[in-house]
């Protein structure tokens, strides 16, 4: 989920270019900059899907979306930039208070990466901890601090779990290597 951050500033920066054609009325750009975001989105997540495990599937998918909307972002740019130089504006109007604001947000990308790595550090010695006194079966429930017995459930070994690969457990524990 942490992926997800920088496919947000992706799609920040495509969305407030977006936000100069619809003011410029060029809604047919925009409708054309979207159709390539999505081939390009359709065309990583196929790619990039296939070279993984299923297990790693969805990163990918978050990668195909980040390089989708960086992809839609760069385009939609230069696209905008061209059709004001091409209206009378300046080439330079506005190039430092972009780069500036781009700086901002990827400023901003940071601090929430790291205070989710700090929420994901507390939280997860948290939970660590209550499944180690959940094992040792120490709690207030029923039991009342009483060590309780652990019963077999099927599920937590595996069993009668269908394997995402298609193979069933037990024929790819039994056949040779």
């Amino acid at each position: 989920m942490v992926l997800f951050g920088f496919g947000v500033v992706a799609f920040t920066v495509h969305y407030l270019v977006l936000r100069g054609f619809y003011a410029l009325e060029r809604n047919r750009t925009v409708f054309w900059v979207q159709c390539v975001i999505a081939g390009t989105n359709i065309a990583l997540a196929i790619l990039l899907t296939r070279l993984v495990d299923p297990w790693d599937t969805a990163p990918m998918l978050v990668l195909a979306y980040t390089c989708a909307y960086a992809v839609g972002g760069a385009l939609s740019s230069i696209v905008l930039v061209r059709l004001l130089r091409r209206g009378g504006h300046p080439a330079s109007g506005g190039a430092r208070e972009w780069r500036g604001y781009l700086l901002r947000l990827l400023a901003a990308a940071l601090v929430v990466y790291a205070v989710a790595r700090l929420v994901l550090i507390v939280v997860g010695d948290s939970i660590a901890e209550s499944h180690r006194l959940a094992r040792l079966g120490v709690g207030r429930g029923r039991g009342g601090g009483r060590l309780r017995r652990r019963r077999r459930c099927p599920a937590r070994r595996g069993e009668g779990l269908p394997d995402p690969r298609g193979e069933s457990r037990s024929s790819a524990r039994s056949s040779p290597g």
